[in-house]
């Protein structure tokens, strides 16, 4: 309560209050006035005496509240400096040793600066291993599993390079032997971080770099692989193995177990193809002769500059036995030394999360940027004796597409620029972000590459919320327009793919055109709208609210020229329905019309609307896809339970995750999803998809639905999985 608070509370005389607020009197002045010069303003005795007893009071009050402030200030103080004392002690231990260190403000450090005897005579380092790939012409660091991985230790300030080569030798070869052979078989050096070799002793190397921790690596080169490189060159043969690979940079090649089955390497210009036996020919031959397969990389240079690459049989004409193999490489700068052309066997896909990917990794790679995929080292090429029956029986060529998962989309849109893919078979294989060439193999990674480039079509050239529509872009014209209209063509015709995010009236117009379009547009519209202000528009459908203003700042996200009433509302909102949908993307709806008219042939607008709603996963119509074997025990049948129970639980979105990760398709597909078990256990457990079969693989070990959910759930949310072949 201050002064004036208290004489109103007195009940003193208004007038008296007001001067004294004029003269501005307050309490600690009024205890420096004299009894006369107060008598002027307060004509009372006992007034007089009650403010000076008020007066006194609350100044003692504020001296003691200034006290108790400044004796905690005092101590904040103190802490702080013996806080700063602290921190500028431990910087200066760890400054010891630079020829620069920064001086101190505090304690010993600060008097022990420049003294010679307190130095330390040790410094710690870190050290790895790199080891080099003959393959892809690089080094790379050995992993701790493979008896790499940082090691830390600490050495003498003075240790020389060729010393502390030494002692690194002995930490990843100890008696002479690791997991990579013995030692003697590798020429070994020692770089720093840069990669360059070492120059001075370690305190010189800490006093240059000015870093914390320095870390050095061990690179070693194997003598025996060098050695088996030139013995490959003048041979010219190697050894039968499973798996053939030609490898023309070094002129190295193995050979399957029968090399007469191997079909010949055509080289196809435009609709034209020869072949010839000659060595000397652009075209090559793989014969039952091994003394003639160096008649291979003849051709294979020649190969690489060609706009397609072949192989099959060497008439013009194939059959149903023989197949004709073409690249599409989105790198379109490969050199030709460094093709490499091996045979696939038919191996399943399947998911695996990537802690679990890097577990079987022996290996770290570095990531690679867009810049310098021009330089890939490798192309795969599957060479296919026999036509699946995956694919149409009117196809007359197999397309192997090499995607990298770091840049789908523009690999995507340049594999299918070319309308000539509607009419060839696809294989598809992922690079992955690393630069390695995915595992996986078969229609499981096509199926996933669908679904991985329509994700990220969703989220970057598309707008809505449960459903979408493409948005106009300035870098895309016509020709890309028809490209993604030829992703949705051959998606339906191989795998009935369709991208159902994608808004039924947007693609009736696509398909069909605008007058074809008699959705209801409001429904379409609310579609289109976040949770939020759907439930907001929804609401005002039934009950129309008095207060509109966050109705129009809705609307007013769409370009809505009217004030809505009771009796516009839902005519405003097909309007705008009709604008979002049909008007805008109506430039697009026209590209894609000339390459969607081939379904026109086997879909109609009825059959659209039920594959829309065939398609579009619940969590009943994915349960009833689950497909069991009839003799479960009981922890498989527990499993069972626990999977129907969890999926129950999901939304959309978790939901088309489930989805993909067993069937590489995040749609309903019209296959069962078959259920099948198995006893991994510890850090091993995870589920596991095989999305070529549309299979998913539990372990029958959880203890309890809790547990089984965790697992799942971590999986799923993290989409961190790659391919593997099992």
């Amino acid at each position: 309560m201050d002064l004036y608070a208290f004489m109103e509370e007195r009940g003193m005389d208004r007038s008296v209050i007001e001067q004294m607020r004029k003269e501005k009197i307050v309490a600690s002045i009024l205890l420096l006035m004299d009894e006369d010069e107060l008598k002027k303003f307060v004509p009372l005795l006992g007034d007089r005496l009650a403010l000076r007893k008020f007066s006194e009071e609350s100044t003692q009050k504020v001296s003691t509240s200034s006290s108790k402030s400044s004796k905690k200030d005092s101590l904040l103080c103190k802490l702080r400096q013996k806080l700063g004392m602290k921190r500028d002690r431990e910087d200066g231990e760890n400054s010891i040793g630079y020829e620069d260190s920064a001086s101190c403000s505090y304690g010993r450090t600060h008097k022990m600066l420049g003294n010679k005897n307190a130095e330390r005579l040790d410094r710690r380092i870190d050290v790895g291993w790199m080891d080099f790939d003959h393959m892809l012409g690089r080094y790379k660091q050995v992993r701790k599993t493979n008896g790499g991985g940082i090691r830390s230790l600490s050495v003498s300030k003075l240790c020389k390079p060729a010393e502390l080569l030494q002692i690194v030798e002995e930490l990843f070869f100890p008696d002479g032997i690791s997991a990579k052979g013995e030692k003697e078989n590798f020429e070994c050096s020692l770089v720093d971080f840069r990669q360059q070799p070492l120059e001075g002793d370690v305190g010189q190397l800490y006093s240059r770099s000015k870093m914390p921790t320095l870390r050095f690596y061990l690179r070693t080169v194997s003598k025996v692989q060098e050695h088996d490189k030139s013995k490959g060159k003048s041979k010219g043969k190697s050894k039968v193995k499973k798996r053939r690979t030609v490898h023309v940079r070094d002129h190295e090649y193995d050979t399957s177990s029968s090399e007469a089955d191997l079909p010949e390497i055509l080289l196809n210009s435009g609709e034209h193809s020869t072949s010839t036996h000659s060595s000397s020919s652009s075209v090559c031959c793989l014969e039952d002769d091994s003394t003639k397969s160096s008649n291979l990389f003849s051709g294979v240079k020649e190969l690489a500059d060609s706009p397609t690459i072949s192989f099959g049989p060497s008439h013009s004409t194939p059959t149903q036995e023989q197949l004709d193999v073409t690249i599409r490489d989105p790198v379109n700068s490969l050199p030709a030394e460094q093709i490499l052309a091996e045979v696939i066997t038919d191996e399943p896909s399947t998911f695996v999360h990537e802690e679990h990917q890097h577990e079987q990794q022996a290996d770290q790679q570095i990531p690679m940027a867009e810049d310098q995929m021009n330089d890939f080292p490798t192309v795969y090429v599957e060479l296919v004796e026999g036509q699946t029956n995956d694919f149409p029986t009117n196809q007359t060529q197999f397309e192997v597409l090499l995607i990298r998962r770091s840049y789908l989309i523009t690999d995507m849109m340049n594999a299918f620029s070319d309308e000539s893919i509607l009419k060839a078979n696809i294989a598809v294989h992922m690079i992955l972000h690393d630069g390695n060439l995915e595992k996986g193999q078969g229609n499981g990674v096509y199926k996933d590459a669908i679904t991985q480039f329509w994700d990220e079509v969703y989220e970057q050239m598309t707008s809505g919320d449960s459903s979408r529509i493409p948005v106009l872009r300035h870098d895309y014209g016509e020709k890309e327009w028809q490209t993604l209209g030829r992703i949705i063509t051959k998606g339906w015709w191989d795998h009935k793919y369709f991208p159902i995010r994608l808004t039924q009236d947007f693609m009736v117009n696509a398909i069909w055109g605008s007058t074809f379009c008699n959705g209801d547009m409001v429904e379409a519209f609310l579609s289109l709208l976040p949770e939020s202000e759907k439930e907001v528009v929804k609401s005002a459908l039934s009950n129309f609210p008095e207060d509109i203003e966050e109705l129009i700042d809705i609307l007013s996200g769409y370009d809505c020229r009217k004030v809505p009433t009771n009796e516009n509302f839902s005519c405003l909102l097909s309007e705008l329905g009709h604008k979002e949908i049909i008007q805008k993307p109506m430039y697009i709806a026209d590209c894609m019309r000339p390459v969607l008219q081939n379904l026109q042939n086997e879909l109609t607008q009825e059959s659209l609307s039920e594959i829309y709603a065939s398609l579009h996963p619940t969590s009943k119509k994915v349960i009833d896809k689950l497909e069991f074997s009839r003799d479960l025990s009981p922890n498989e049948r527990a499993v069972s339970t626990y999977l129907k129970k969890y999926l129950r639980s999901l939304n959309q979105g978790m939901l088309r995750r489930f989805l993909r990760y067993c069937t590489g398709l995040d749609i309903l597909c019209n296959s069962d999803i078959r259920v099948t078990f198995c006893s991994l256990d510890g850090l091993q457990r995870r589920p596991i998809g095989h999305t070529c079969g549309n299979v998913i693989e539990l372990s029958s070990t959880y203890d309890d639905y809790i547990e089984f959910r965790q697992e799942f759930n971590h999986i799923l949310e993290s989409g961190l999985w790659v391919m593997d072949a099992l």
